[in-house]
């Protein structure tokens, strides 16, 4: 009988040792939590930052890199072809028509997409063995904090952060600039745009090839400065 209680005696003392380790833990953890919040409004939530990134959207490949995260991409979408480094990178389909076995075997433990055209149950897979980040800003302010958001999930957070208020300020100087013109000061917005990549050493080998046509920043340009061709750029 005297062992049985010396047994339960320390069955109890451990238990209570695991249960203060168990709360330091899940406190620990609670600590260390990466957390942001996407583009369609979902709780993105990583234990530690995202090391091994896939990008589906050239836009949204731009804005990784931007964020100063470049070195953590393993793949992009088949249109991505800006910046250059991303070029290099492995191909796992378009939007349409994305290489799901690919993807599944590069292991990656953060995919940034586009909101929009994929074929049906394609991000329903993606999502069941990783974490699906969803980019799709509405403004180009928006589009600052996107980089600043991915900087979070990336570790990157300080290079991110600096991109984020070079490219405000520059908005704002350029609204200041042309407060007086009758028309949006938006139309400029591209000029910032250019300024950016230019100064992280992005710039474009082949200018003829325009592929900011298909950056969300163009997009959401050209529809603010209801322009035909990209004539802000030219100013």
């Amino acid at each position: 009988m005297q062992g049985s209680y010396k047994i339960m005696q320390i069955a109890r003392r451990y238990s209570v040792f695991i249960g203060i380790l168990m709360v330091m833990y899940q406190g620990l953890t609670c600590a260390e939590l990466i957390h942001v919040v996407d583009d369609r409004g979902r709780s993105i939530n990583l234990v530690q930052p995202a090391q091994r990134v896939i990008t589906i959207g050239p836009s949204v490949t731009e804005l990784v890199f931007a964020a100063g995260a470049g070195d953590t991409v393993i793949a992009v979408d088949n249109a991505s072809d800006y910046p250059v480094s991303a070029t290099l990178l492995p191909r796992v389909g378009g939007l349409s028509a994305l290489d799901l076995e690919k993807i599944i075997a590069l292991r990656p433990d953060l995919i940034v997409v586009w909101n929009s055209g994929y074929r049906s149950g394609a991000v329903e897979t993606m999502a069941s063995i990783s974490t699906i980040y969803y980019a799709d800003p509405k403004s180009l302010l928006d589009i600052a904090a996107t980089i600043e958001k991915l900087g979070i999930l990336t570790g990157r957070q300080s290079q991110a952060n600096l991109v984020k208020q070079q490219f405000i300020n520059e908005m704002a100087t350029l609204q200041q600039r042309y407060r007086h013109r009758q028309s949006s000061p938006l139309c400029d917005a591209g000029i910032a745009h250019r300024r950016h990549r230019e100064r992280l050493g992005r710039r474009q080998e082949s200018p003829g090839r325009h592929t900011h046509r298909h950056t969300t920043a163009w997009r959401r340009r050209q529809c603010l400065c209801r322009l035909p061709r990209p004539d802000c750029d030219q100013r």
